[in-house]
């Protein structure tokens, strides 16, 4: 999921858990980056194995409100 498409919007991503590696971190929801492709470090990912997660969040604060019209999430293309 990508939560930033216009230039300009910034802000702080936090998930829960640590993630499964070092580069899949919640920062990813608001790179600007759409790609579905965990292999090019596009995603977010909490190792969810590791920490013995039972629930997971993601919280977003962007850096300016607005409205929000439309949300749309896409997990990753090998997620079933």
């Amino acid at each position: 999921m990508n939560l930033v498409h216009s230039p300009g919007f910034t802000g702080m991503a936090a998930m829960t858990g640590a993630p499964q590696n070092s580069l899949w971190t919640a920062r990813k929801a608001i790179d600007g980056d759409t790609s579905q492709n965990y292999q090019s470090n596009s995603c977010a990912i909490s190792d969810v194995d590791r920490d013995k997660l039972k629930r997971s969040y993601l919280k977003i604060w962007l850096s300016q409100p607005f409205n929000i019209a439309n949300l749309e999430i896409y997990f990753r293309i090998d997620s079933k």
